[in-house]
């Protein structure tokens, strides 16, 4: 049996993250990256420890089992997929989220809102945004420079597209210098969807 089929995922995330683990990483996702249709393409390894530094790393299939590293290129001729393309591809009609990472994207979706992202900070250039073709989207940058130029980025890309761009105000969230959407729902636990799409925007 192949090591594709002989070792789950989360299973190769646990291998590949153990040299993390032991310089004091604390694991705490793995995002999967789909096709359209939902297929795995990649999936992204998530760790942070206890002076919140991250750890993050690409995971792919090499043909022979699971190693560190992003598909090529060349498989991605008009950028790298969007987080949860599948989601949106089903969701042609309703508004939808970007975030600055997974992590953040995970949290807001799981209150039942579209949410997607490139990644990292940098990562706007490098992804295909076609699927947001002449959507409603509302950014949510983190609180700091990197954030605001990653929101820019964004809608220096979906212009093109025909897009209506908002900004969320992350300044008048209350938030410390550097906070995120993640930092905003741990301190609103009990907040819902109809209350994020309610927040000001710039």
């Amino acid at each position: 049996m192949s090591a594709t089929t002989a070792e789950t995922t989360k299973a190769a995330a646990r291998r590949l993250a153990a040299g993390a683990v032991r310089d004091g990483y604390v694991p705490q996702a793995l995002h999967t990256y789909t096709d359209r249709d939902g297929q795995p393409l990649y999936w992204r390894i998530r760790a942070k420890n206890a002076a919140g530094d991250k750890w993050i790393r690409p995971m792919k299939l090499n043909g022979t089992g699971y190693a560190l590293g992003e598909p090529a290129a060349e498989e991605f001729p008009g950028g790298k997929p969007l987080y949860r393309l599948h989601e949106l591809a089903s969701n042609l009609g309703e508004q939808l989220i970007v975030t600055e990472g997974e992590l953040k994207a995970d949290m807001l979706a799981a209150l039942g809102l579209l949410v997607t992202t490139s990644g990292a900070a940098d990562s706007a250039a490098k992804a295909d945004w076609q699927p947001l073709a002449g959507r409603d989207v509302l950014i949510w940058p983190d609180h700091d420079e990197a954030g605001q130029r990653y929101a820019q980025a964004v809608q220096d890309v979906l212009a093109p597209l025909g897009c209506t761009v908002r900004v969320l105000d992350v300044a008048a969230l209350d938030l410390a210098a550097k906070g995120d959407a993640a930092d905003w729902l741990a301190a609103h636990p009990q907040a819902t969807a109809a209350d994020v799409l309610a927040l000001p925007y710039a």
